[in-house]
């Protein structure tokens, strides 16, 4: 359990120090790199207000770990993240609790 505590904690705090210091903020998807490197640069130079190079390195994405875990074991995972999220951090992991989140390699979807 501790993990996955110090994971839905990163995530609040990473959420409520942008709101609390009035700074804007972005989130980015490790795994969205791996589908539209480009996009997620895009994304990232738009946001820092910053102009491309024009030169993306590649992108090596190994996968996921929702083979690591049993479906018992993925429902548990689902209900603790949801009890202790902030409305923010469960509007931004809700995309892995999918079924094709976990045919794609990152999710935990039943």
């Amino acid at each position: 359990h501790g993990e996955f505590y110090q994971y839905v904690q990163w995530h609040n705090n990473a959420f409520a120090v942008p709101h609390a210091l009035d700074v804007p903020s972005l989130v980015l998807y490790y795994e969205d790199n791996h589908y539209d490197i480009e996009k997620s640069v895009e994304s990232l130079y738009g946001f820092l207000e910053l102009s491309s190079n024009g030169h993306v390195p590649p992108f090596t994405y190994s996968g996921g770990y929702s083979d690591h875990y049993t479906a018992e074991e993925k429902t548990a995972i689902i209900d603790f993240i949801k009890l202790l999220a902030s409305p923010e951090t469960l509007g931004s992991l809700e995309r892995y609790f999918t079924k094709k989140a976990t045919k794609r390699g990152f999710g935990f979807g039943m």
